[in-house]
């Protein structure tokens, strides 16, 4: 239908202004994270050695916004454990 893709360059420019923006608050996350960390190092208990965690999962291929968002929920991820941890090592 005639029209129909008029707005296919809109919606591009979009999505990749709001994958900068989220990435962006991704990284400010991480900062305030590693910020945490760093002031509350002398009062958490030392890490507990862990096993070392199997990464031989096969991922499937992803068309590229997928992977950009596959990559994104992996950062937001790792920033939630490194959260946990550090609460579970609080010594209050």
């Amino acid at each position: 239908m005639p029209g129909e893709d008029a707005g296919a360059p809109s919606r591009q420019k979009q999505i990749l202004e709001e994958m900068g923006t989220l990435e962006n608050a991704i990284a400010s996350l991480a900062s305030v994270v590693e910020e945490s960390h760093n002031r509350l190092d002398s009062i958490v208990r030392a890490p507990e050695s862990a096993p070392e965690k199997s990464t031989d999962k096969v991922e499937v291929a992803l068309v590229p916004l997928a992977e950009n968002l596959r990559s994104l929920r992996y950062r937001v991820t790792n920033q939630s454990s490194n959260l946990r941890d550090m609460l579970s090592r609080l010594e209050l």
